[in-house]
């Protein structure tokens, strides 16, 4: 036994004199440290450049204060001049603008007359899904105002309740229900939620580990054209780089592990780690039946970016999209079951 971790020492030793492995271990800490850094200081996936040209406007003073407090995949700054949210648009500052008047008055128009006036204005650098996500924001924002001038027209058309005070304590009787919805994960536990910007970093770190054990399949091709393990018999050469490459990808699990629970993501110690180890034993061996198929460097580490590619597309790193064949991936089937340790 001893003579066996002598040699995975050894195996292991090898690993640590190549830079680009090295490179590649830092790494994971550095994703993490970056992604929690940006995390906590609010920042978004698109950003919007707020004005409101009527700053006395209390539906625009509500509208705005739920726009700017509520953190989320939009970021919302709030500009003083109409000019200078454009100027930010078209520096690329920022992704939008959005420019609200005299709302309040709007909408009560638009409750009265059901006219179709824009109320404001929305000023867009480019068309994407992520602006897509930013207008949902602005509607999000704008529906309780709406919804307030609607209960107005209402009442005072309906009930003649004209006091502005009155309808107000009865438009919010209730607001303060916020448990109404009860979010549970698979297990029946409550739902921890994290930050948008931290939901990736399990599919990141997973790559990275993929990539430890592609790197040492790499290497293994090498040892073989120099006959670096010729004398020892067929069946130890035939185990050595498969005991390798699950070597290799050790250090970068035990990085992986640490880094999710400095981001707050683990489920627990001993799912995670006997997690960790069987998805190390998948990667290691999608890594030698690749050199055994390529046989050569050249074509081996032609096919590393693609390997990389396919497993961030089909597996639930940003989305789950669905796509067939996904099973076949170390990367897909280790994501998922994280989701239900």
């Amino acid at each position: 036994m001893s003579r066996f971790f002598r040699w995975c020492v050894l195996l292991l030793k090898r690993c640590f004199r190549r830079p680009g492995y090295l490179v590649t271990l830092a790494a994971a800490p550095l994703l993490t440290l970056a992604l929690l850094t940006a995390a906590g200081q609010g920042r978004g996936l698109v950003t919007a450049a707020l004005v409101l040209t009527e700053p006395e406007d209390p539906a625009a003073v509500l509208t705005r204060d739920d726009l700017i407090t509520r953190s989320g995949a939009v970021r919302v700054l709030e500009y003083g001049t109409p000019e200078a949210a454009l100027e930010a648009v078209a520096e690329g500052m920022a992704d939008a603008a959005w420019i609200l008047g005299s709302l309040e008055a709007d909408l009560r128009a638009y409750a009265e007359t059901g006219r179709t006036d824009p109320v404001i204005r929305v000023v867009e650098r480019e068309d994407g899904p992520l602006l897509m996500l930013a207008r949902e924001r602005l509607y999000a924002a704008l529906f309780p105002a709406l919804s307030h001038a609607e209960f107005e027209v209402l009442m005072e058309n309906r009930f003649g309740v004209t006091d502005r005070e009155t309808l107000r304590e009865r438009y919010d009787f209730g607001a303060e229900l916020t448990s109404m919805v009860l979010f549970e994960d698979i297990s029946g536990g409550e739902a921890k939620g994290s930050d948008y910007l931290l939901s990736p970093v399990r599919g990141l770190l997973a790559l990275l580990v993929l990539l430890m054990g592609l790197a040492s399949a790499l290497y293994a091709i090498g040892d073989g054209q120099r006959e670096t393990f010729l004398w020892l018999s067929r069946p130890g050469r035939a185990l050595v780089p498969l005991l390798s490459h699950f070597l290799a990808e050790l250090p970068g699990a035990a990085a992986a592990l640490l880094s999710l629970w400095a981001a707050g993501l683990t489920r627990g110690a001993g799912g995670e780690c006997l997690l960790m180890l069987a998805y190390c034993a998948a990667c290691a061996v999608l890594s030698e039946v690749l050199r055994r198929l390529l046989k050569t460097e050249e074509r081996f580490a032609a096919v590393i970016p693609a390997v990389l590619l396919i497993s961030l597309a089909l597996s639930p790193v940003f989305a789950d999209l669905g796509l067939p064949l996904r099973g076949i991936l170390p990367t897909d089937w280790y994501l998922r079951a994280a989701m239900g340790l």
